[in-house]
């Protein structure tokens, strides 16, 4: 081992010492930094050793958040907590959870977990801190697992592009990315230090997570070419890509972060301070039409390539879920008729043509189908937006992955996540479900262990392999094996002209 990452390694546990934090059975080793960056700039790894300035782990380094207009009506609309303010550019860092009963045994499989939020929200530990899962894994097997949060930068300060605008080539494009394979790459390289087995190694990912492990996925980047690949097995719980913008809307976007800045140059934009750049952030998200945040990944040839059929089944095993209602947060209540339906899409393929996608929309999803045009817009957002990709998906890599679908009321977008990090408090669960919660947990527990995802509950079956369209829908009516339906074929194959069309 080389002298610099000896002392790296030895910062690393001088570090974790101070951020020892206890609870009932487990530890948290909180904000451990895996990488440094300068603002708009791929991550430097490893990051340099500093043993000065160490954190206690007691406050949450949190990427500076924005949130459109349209969320505080959807708040409104379908209640929700308060949203979370900005803190930090300095956030490239991890929480690690092991579990403290498997100490001085063998190497443990790895969970790490990529948050979601539109690409402009969330951070690591938002959702919860794996305790439960490492409990559940436990419970069914004997054999815990190490749980690893991942943070990555967001918004203006994760996934600005220039598009077309040639005086900004210096930008690169989709540094959010670039962070979670950092990220990934430090848990391979450092994984055994904490007991995790980086042979063994699960991406749990939700929303806009989920969409960018499938990324990772589609650019062959579960192995960087001269080491071990960074993960082996991959949970999407809720994909969503965020309809790569094009680089016209690019541009447009570029010029609209310039001007809320009031700069003319990308140079002067990364010499602002980050107050003034946090507030860009939120002036430029804040007009997004409904469903929709300003920023995703690009379709850059070094990160982003399409289409599915590229993505790598080598290392890889997958478990593809959606909820039954993914729509709901994303569509607007005051939607009543059919121009305000047409112009609801449209607001979000503003480059596809009017009169084909009123031709198309009309046939894929004909208003004598639904009660309201509400009810039809929800459908439509809920395959345009996730259902399509996990779909896209599954049927492309039919026996390499495991689906289900997660429909206890209201089964919104994210509304599952009660349950992946269920800690044992049923009061907390959306309709108190027990078996839903263990049944769901033990999917993806045992899924660590690279075999076929079992329930550990009496009488609930595993997910079996997706084939021609089986899975498992979770219910608080019941807990069933049955045909995909939640997945329409015809649909998501029409929809690919919209897809094709909003990437162009």
């Amino acid at each position: 081992m080389v002298p610099s990452m000896l002392s790296h390694i030895l910062s690393l546990c001088t570090a974790l010492l101070s951020h020892l934090k206890s609870n009932t059975t487990y530890y948290t080793f909180a904000n451990i930094q895996y990488a440094t960056a300068t603002r708009f700039s791929p991550p430097r790894y490893p990051p340099p050793v500093n043993r000065r300035n160490i954190s206690d782990g007691s406050q949450e380094s949190i990427c500076p958040q924005a949130y459109p207009a349209w969320q505080f009506s959807m708040i409104s609309f379908l209640g929700g907590e308060n949203l979370s303010n900005a803190t930090t550019e300095q956030l490239l860092n991890v929480s690690l959870v092991p579990a403290v009963e498997t100490a001085n045994k063998s190497l443990l499989p790895v969970v790490v977990w990529i948050h979601g939020g539109g690409f402009v929200q969330g951070y690591k530990s938002e959702d919860g801190n794996g305790a439960g899962l490492i409990s559940r894994a436990v419970e069914m097997g004997g054999e815990g697992l190490v749980f690893i949060a991942i943070n990555y930068r967001l918004g203006l300060f994760g996934w600005l592009s220039s598009g077309t605008n040639t005086s900004a080539q210096t930008i690169t494009p989709n540094v959010g990315l670039h962070d979670q394979l950092t990220a990934l790459r430090w848990v391979r390289d450092y994984a055994h230090l904490f007991g995790g087995d980086a042979d063994r190694i699960t991406i749990l990912s939700e929303s806009a997570g989920a969409g960018s492990a499938l990324i990772h996925l589609a650019k062959l980047l579960a192995s960087d070419g001269q080491h071990a690949p960074l993960f082996q097995r991959a949970i999407l719980q809720s994909p969503y890509t965020g309809l790569s913008p094009s680089s016209r809307t690019q541009t447009a976007t570029y010029r609209a972060v310039l001007q809320a800045a009031n700069v003319s140059s990308f140079q002067e934009l990364g010499r602002r301070d980050s107050r003034t750049l946090q507030d860009v952030n939120q002036a430029v998200i804040a007009p997004s039409p409904y469903g929709s945040f300003a920023f995703a990944p690009v379709l850059d040839q070094a990160t982003f390539p399409f289409p599915l059929a590229e993505i790598s089944t080598k290392h890889t095993r997958k478990v593809v879920a959606t909820n039954s209602k993914e729509g709901l947060i994303f569509t607007a209540p005051n939607v009543q008729s059919e121009q305000s339906y047409m112009s609801a899409v449209a607001s979000l393929v503003p480059e596809f043509p009017p009169d084909a996608l009123a031709r198309l929309l009309s046939s894929l999803y004909p208003t004598a189908s639904y009660s309201n045009q509400f009810e039809r817009l929800e459908t439509t957002l809920s395959d345009l937006l996730i259902r399509c990709t996990a779909e896209y998906t599954l049927s492309a890599f039919a026996e390499t992955s495991h689906a289900y679908q997660y429909s206890v009321p209201s089964g919104s977008h994210g509304a599952d996540l009660h349950y992946t990090f269920f800690d044992g408090d049923v009061e907390d669960l959306p309709e108190h479900n027990l078996t839903v919660a263990l049944a769901l947990q033990g999917y993806l527990a045992s899924f660590r262990l690279g075999g076929a995802p079992e329930a550990g509950v009496d009488g609930v079956s595993g997910l079996p392999v997706y084939g021609q369209g089986v899975g498992v829908d979770l219910n608080i009516t019941g807990i069933t094996e049955e045909a995909t339906t939640w997945l329409d074929k015809n649909k998501c194959q029409g929809l690919r002209d919209i897809l094709d069309g909003a990437f162009a």
